[in-house]
């Protein structure tokens, strides 16, 4: 499994390096690393979209979770996409609070450069 922080990286490799090619380098490399089951979220996040759509989280959710003091292990692709499917199909009464706690949640195993790429994605 694939842990966010390489693509985490890799996404900050590409935001770095100035000629195109370089940049095209790093992405290949980085979906190259990633298992079939990762390949949809990779290319999303590296992409800046989340494969889900629109999560219907505000900005409160958001400072939130980033106040979520955090135990730092770090997180899988697919942890993160599993999360941004549950925090989509939150519906109904309490749907607002109950996205925000799995926000909040996801947030608490989350490295900090990966809170900082997680809420740029999100945002």
């Amino acid at each position: 499994m694939t842990l966010l922080a390489e693509l985490v990286a890799a996404s900050a490799r590409v935001a770095r390096e100035s000629g195109r090619l370089e940049k095209v380098r790093v992405i290949a490399g980085c979906l190259r690393a990633l298992c079939p089951t990762e390949l949809e979220p990779g290319i999303a996040y590296l992409s800046g979209e989340i494969p889900q759509g629109k999560l219907s989280l505000g900005h409160a959710a958001l400072r939130g979770a980033a106040g979520t003091p955090s135990n730092g292990s770090g997180l899988t692709l697919l942890e993160v996409d599993a999360a941004f499917g549950a925090i989509r199909e939150a519906k109904g009464k309490g749907a607002a609070g109950a996205r925000a706690a799995r926000l909040a949640a996801l947030f608490a195993r989350a490295a900090a450069d990966e809170r900082d790429f997680l809420v740029r994605l999100i945002a």
